[in-house]
């Protein structure tokens, strides 16, 4: 009976996220991008066998003489343990943040800068991208725009980009360190960051200082992304759709983004 309930539960909070095509349309039209010409690359890791992040919550609504409980789907977002993509606000780290009800739908599309440190993190499963790396990355390749949504991979291989949820998702991860969200935040005026790992801090750093950092300034993070390392640098455009749920602080998302095709030489 209870995974009937939970099943009704969430097609009835699955239909909103048909608003997917009109945000596609929307990037369409605000950033002009060319569907013909454009490729649509699928960010999204699904969400795990069981929907073991999904409980059935008992709540009444304000107290008041006469109100009956009621049972609504609570979505439980907790790094390291949670494989599937996720949209976390910033009620999720800060007491008086957002939460997702409160994020326009226009801010979930933004033109997008990829960042590959893939190289750099390894297999360190502790490794923390820094705001010293970030600021070497912008003497080469430019300034990060006002704006973007950054990606930053840090996962390759299998972990980066495969479309599994196993057991390397809750094992050690790389994430980035609390002076590189406070520099694209704060100097870069960021208001989404995207990673590959479960979580924007690494799994050694506990205290969720770089996230909360994030939080702060009412930013979003998407975690648990994958293929972040195929995308290029610069020209993607992301639309990011979140799980209508109502009152959620963090809600498994489609995160997909949108790119210029690769003209291939003819063949003579």
């Amino acid at each position: 009976m209870r995974y009937i309930m939970m099943d009704r539960y969430i097609k009835r909070a699955t239909i909103p996220c048909l608003a997917l095509g009109v945000l596609v349309s929307i990037a369409v039209s605000c950033f002009g991008i060319d569907t013909d010409n454009s490729d649509v690359v699928d960010l999204t890791r699904p969400l795990e066998p069981g929907l073991s992040s999904f409980v059935l919550e008992t709540v009444v609504d304000d107290g008041t003489p006469g109100d009956v409980p009621k049972r609504r789907l609570v979505f439980t977002y907790e790094p390291g343990l949670t494989g599937t993509t996720v949209l976390v606000s910033p009620r999720r780290w800060v007491e008086d943040g957002e939460i997702l009800d409160d994020v326009a739908a226009s801010s979930l599309i933004m033109p997008v800068l990829v960042i590959d440190a893939t190289d750099l993190a390894g297999e360190n499963g502790d490794f923390a991208l820094d705001a010293g790396t970030l600021m070497r990355y912008e003497t080469f390749a430019g300034e990060i725009p006002e704006g973007t949504a950054v990606l930053v991979a840090l996962r390759s291989g299998a972990a980066g980009t495969g479309p599994e949820n196993d057991a390397s998702l809750t094992a050690a991860y790389p994430g980035l360190a609390p002076d590189a969200v406070t520099f694209l935040v704060e100097k870069r005026h960021v208001s989404l960051i995207g990673i590959d790992s479960p979580g924007i801090d690494a799994s050694g750093r506990g205290e969720n200082e770089a996230a909360m950092i994030l939080a702060k300034s009412g930013g979003l993070a998407l975690v648990n992304l994958k293929g972040i390392d195929s995308l290029p640098s610069r020209g993607g455009v992301l639309v990011v759709s979140p799980l209508a749920i109502h009152g959620a602080d963090a809600a498994p998302a489609r995160a997909l983004v949108l790119v210029p095709k690769v003209s291939k030489p003819p063949v003579e």
